[in-house]
């Protein structure tokens, strides 16, 4: 066992909310949403889910999906990115069950809803999930 590991059997990690917010590669937002949540016990976890349920990919650039100027779409979450409830700049976006606080006022969101892509994915660990734009919940 590494040296400062301590495993405790019949013990599951939390779960977190892991944020993945959009680089509008090629000056234009896709779906998704401009911020996808993805609840998981693991950055390894979040990404795997946020292929599988909304189809977010991490090698945009290089498989020629996304503008090499401009950079890959989407990043793969880190270790220690896990969060209790989604949020954005110190604001609340949903609670830690992921029901939907007010949106959150933001360009990035602005942007989005001119492309009219949603502003806000949650993916739960389940593989459901629910959408948010500026105005209402958009049933998907």
């Amino acid at each position: 066992m590494a040296k400062g590991l301590t495993i405790t059997k019949g013990v599951s990690p939390a779960m977190q909310w892991f944020k993945y917010r959009q680089n509008n590669s090629g000056g234009v937002f896709t779906y998704p949403a401009a911020m996808v949540f993805v609840q998981a016990t693991s950055a390894v976890k979040a990404d795997r889910l946020a292929k599988r349920a909304v189809g977010i990919y991490f090698d945009g650039v290089e498989s020629g999906v996304d503008c090499d100027c401009c950079g890959d779409r989407w990043n793969c979450a880190y270790v220690g990115d896990g969060q209790d409830a989604p949020t954005f700049h110190g604001h609340g976006i949903a609670d830690s069950d992921g029901n939907f606080c007010p949106t959150v006022a933001s360009d990035l969101f602005a942007m989005a809803a001119e492309d009219g892509v949603p502003d806000i994915a949650l993916v739960f660990a389940d593989g459901h999930v629910t959408y948010r734009d500026r105005k209402k919940d958009v049933p998907r």
